[in-house]
């Protein structure tokens, strides 16, 4: 076994063996997602201004819908940057006086911070349901909440289990921290 310390994946100290290519594949699409993310920070940085969304938010849900690849698609046919259906692209660009499709790059963000925005005002400024919303759809978490009694108790009944969206929610905060370290330290 090698005992490798890759705070890049985990931040931890951790046991591979025969892992190694692995991890460093692994670290290799971390970092070239993470640099593109940075490298978008001055856009991302005027899309969640004019949305009044953290940016560094707004660069981990970047990264974690698309690691920052203009042209990701997803099977489902969300698309861009922050990964919106169709359907909900064109609400948002109907709102914000938007042309199109297509869209640019940047009305991508403009549009996945202002939907985010909005799924966070929709819980009175609860980031964590803002973005389950974004994730899953807002009605179906109020569903969710009700079923469970209240949005306290979903998010508990959430928790300890893995590849949950309460997993979405704690990637992205992760992200921000991370984009927001290495913003001030340049």
């Amino acid at each position: 076994m090698i005992l490798i310390k890759h705070s890049f994946i985990s931040g931890r100290s951790f046991l591979i063996g025969g892992l190694v290519i692995g991890v460093l594949a692994a670290s290799f699409f971390w970092r070239a997602g993470f640099q593109r993310v940075v490298d978008l920070l001055p856009q991302i940085k005027v899309a969640a201004t004019e949305s009044g969304v953290n940016p560094y938010l707004l660069a981990g849900l970047v990264y974690a819908e698309s690691r920052g690849q203009v042209d990701a698609l997803s099977s489902v046919e969300a698309g861009g940057y922050c990964q919106l259906l169709p359907s909900t692209a064109a609400e948002v660009a109907g709102k914000m006086k938007i042309s199109g499709p297509p869209y640019s790059p940047d009305d991508n963000l403009r549009m996945g911070s202002f939907y985010l925005a909005q799924m966070i005002r929709r819980w009175d400024g609860s980031v964590a349901l803002g973005l389950l919303s974004y994730r899953l759809g807002a009605a179906r978490v109020s569903r969710n909440i009700k079923k469970a009694g209240s949005a306290d108790l979903y998010i508990d009944s959430m928790r300890g289990q893995s590849k949950t969206p309460l997993s979405y929610v704690e990637q992205i905060l992760d992200y921000q921290q991370r984009f927001a370290d290495h913003d001030q330290a340049q």
